[in-house]
């Protein structure tokens, strides 16, 4: 039976079994973020899925499934930092670094986001990345990608490079109180930022952020969501750590679930693709 009968045949099981139903007459090529997939469970019972969620499904190969669905993109330039957060303490895949646990961080398997297990952050917990010349972006092309799924929403630090000042940091990506997500890049004594990002709890999300030509640009599942202009100008090199989950100090501890994270540097990655591994 070929792939097109098989789908015909399931919508009129689908319209027989639910008489109330009005088969759909829209075709759409492509998926928006915001679509939502209709399926049956193994109970004969409805329901919808969201585009981020199908692809995260696909690519651990979904409840009692295989792995390997899903498609991923060729990913240009050199990875210097990526994570799955699959083992106690957590190991970067890309350049051997070192990921500390502080406090009730943790790697947790029961909740998966993309791979076996996630990060889990709380109200005192976080994890630490040691600072290397790797994670200096001066003026050259890099990304920052990774998959959240916010566990509650108050005002918190997601990811920072951050010195405690704008010239002692290199980025930063936080949360305030209203789940609006901001993303700043620190150069001199001054920032890019983009704002007016929301978002909302239990809900996974593929962030990428990017800079090409001068744009720093933020992509939500595939979608980008603003962009700000930095031209030429370095971005700050400094000596700060990475930080998950909160800022120096141990302050505005993010609640939240992360899974593969990844810093590419000189690679301009289609972010409207969202990756599967």
């Amino acid at each position: 039976m070929t792939l097109y009968k098989r789908a015909l045949q399931v919508i009129n099981n689908y319209y027989n079994t639910y008489s109330g139903l009005t088969v759909p007459t829209i075709v759409k090529t492509v998926a928006a973020s915001g679509d939502y997939f209709i399926g049956i469970d193994s109970t004969n019972t409805p329901y919808k899925i969201s585009k981020a969620d199908l692809l995260a499904g696909l690519s651990s190969g979904g409840s009692g499934g295989s792995s390997g669905g899903g498609t991923t993109p060729t990913w240009n330039g050199t990875v210097v930092f990526k994570s799955l957060f699959n083992a106690t303490p957590p190991t970067d895949v890309a350049l051997d670094n070192t990921i500390s646990l502080i406090g009730t961080a943790s790697v947790d398997s029961s909740v998966v986001l993309l791979s076996g297990s996630s990060l889990l952050t709380g109200n005192a917990g976080y994890a630490s990345i040691p600072n290397r010349s790797d994670y200096n972006f001066g003026n050259s092309t890099f990304v920052i990608d990774f998959f959240i799924r916010f566990v509650s929403v108050a005002p918190a630090a997601i990811i920072n490079k951050y010195g405690g000042n704008a010239s002692n940091s290199t980025f930063a990506i936080q949360l305030d109180s209203t789940g609006v997500m901001g993303v700043y890049f620190y150069s001199g004594s001054g920032y890019v930022g983009i704002t007016s990002i929301p978002v909302a709890v239990n809900t996974l999300y593929h962030i990428g952020i990017k800079r090409v030509d001068g744009v720093i640009s933020v992509w939500v599942n595939g979608v980008q969501k603003g962009t700000a202009s930095i031209g030429t100008s370095n971005i700050n090199n400094t000596n700060a750590n990475i930080l998950i989950g909160s800022e120096p100090g141990g302050t505005y501890y993010g609640n939240f679930r992360m899974d593969n994270l990844r810093i590419t540097v000189n690679g301009n990655n289609d972010l409207s693709v969202i990756p599967t591994s």
